[in-house]
């Protein structure tokens, strides 16, 4: 090879390294602002409520105490689960995670999402369902990843969504060898290029608004997941509905193969 197409193909690869580690600060500046932002205004939230209680004022301004309590634990709640994903997220891009993937029937952890999903759906008068054949294939996942995968995907719908969620799974009609795991809702759903600069590394990152800071770290917490599941994230916005769909890879039949059915559980050994 002539020494200036090496010249080039070296210029090209310094370009996109330099590209990759603009796009991975500028995530970074905006996961810190926007924990930054939810944490202070969950934390001043709490922080009204116990000082109103201790003074003795709580609920004289009409709204009733128990209101002003629940808020206060879905400010909680909130932060718990930031704190959970920003953690999550910090250990797969540092490569903490252990991956382990295995033989998973896909419907027994879809319904588990499904049913934690409907607990958080019912207050808002969502209906959450699951529409997934008995009999698909077995995906070759870390069980426990692609769990977290869809359950954020379906919090994210749940938030969203104006009367049903649906959860799917079937075997990808382009490609046999995967399997698409779907999570739909008929709300509005994320605004498209918040999506984009969440899942794709190479979509040009935005400023974060006042209606992505909730879904954009969970957003980049599936992307990790998705890789590291060796699959592929879509997202598709249309009028009157939202859909992320997952592409995994199916198991192929082998025997002696480790499933996730035959994994000892905690504190059985």
């Amino acid at each position: 090879m002539p020494d200036d197409s090496r010249a080039e193909q070296a210029e090209r690869a310094k370009r996109s390294e330099a590209g990759h580690l603009r796009r991975a600060c500028c995530l970074e500046e905006r996961m810190v602002s926007e924990v930054a932002h939810e944490l202070r205004s969950g934390l001043a939230l709490v922080e009204a409520v116990l000082r109103e209680a201790a003074d003795g004022t709580l609920g004289r301004d009409g709204t009733p105490a128990p209101k002003l309590f629940e808020l206060s634990l879905d400010g909680v709640r909130r932060m718990n689960r930031l704190v959970g994903e920003l953690l999550q997220f910090s250990c797969l891009r540092g490569g903490r995670h252990s991956h382990r993937p295995v033989s998973t029937d896909v419907r027994p952890i879809l319904e588990r999402v499904r049913s934690a999903a409907s607990l958080r759906a019912g207050k808002r008068g969502v209906d959450v369902r699951l529409d997934a054949a008995a009999n698909l294939p077995q995906a070759f996942v870390d069980p426990e990843l692609l769990e977290e995968l869809a359950g954020n995907l379906a919090d994210n719908a749940v938030r969203f969504a104006r009367s049903e969620v649906v959860l799917s799974a079937e075997p990808s009609p382009a490609d046999p060898a995967l399997l698409r795991v779907t999570v739909q809702d008929d709300g509005p759903g994320v605004p498209h290029h918040v999506v984009a600069s969440a899942i794709r590394e190479a979509a040009p990152l935005v400023p974060p608004s006042s209606q992505s800071r909730v879904t954009t770290i969970g957003l980049s917490l599936c992307r990790e997941i998705a890789e590291r599941l060796g699959g592929r994230l879509e997202y598709e916005r249309q009028r009157h509905a939202t859909r992320f769909q997952l592409s995994v890879p199916v198991a192929a039949p082998a025997a002696g193969r480790t499933t996730a059915n035959s994994l000892p559980r905690p504190g059985s050994e």
